[in-house]
Order: structure tokens, then sequence, then C-alpha cells
């Protein structure tokens, strides 16, 4: 997959997440109501899919935990 098409990807999955945790859906109702699949939403709640897409600004991944924050999107 070509990185811009993985930062949409990743930006995509970040919202939807973060609008399941917003909701009062389980993972399966939530995952009916956006048509994807549970094992789908697993794959990319995992945080390491989420440090693939976060670099610096000279294109180089940059883990959370070099950051001094192991939670993924901070």
């Amino acid at each position: 997959m070509k990185q811009a098409a993985r930062t949409r990807k990743s930006r995509e999955w970040s919202n939807r997440l973060g609008r399941l945790k917003n909701s009062r859906f389980t993972v399966a109702e939530f995952c009916w109501q956006e048509q994807v699949s549970v094992a789908t939403f697993y794959y990319w709640n995992r945080p390491a899919r989420h440090l693939a897409t976060q670099r610096t600004p000279e294109g180089h991944v940059m883990p959370n935990a070099a950051r001094g924050n192991c939670e993924p999107g901070h």
C-alpha cells in the first residue's frame, strides 16, 4: 500500500475508533453500522497499526515510545 493511502486509511480508522469510543454500541453493533468486519476492526485497533503513519518531518518513522508516549495517536 502506498504511503498516502496508508495515511488516509489510518486517519479513517482513527476517526472510526473515536466514534466508537463516544458511542454506546458494542464492537459488533458498531462494525455492522460501519459496514466493516469485526476482524478488520481489531486489526486496526491494535496500537502498532498506528505507529506506521507517525513520522518525523523528514519522513522517518518515530514510534510513540521514542516520544515518551505509549498510546497511539498522542
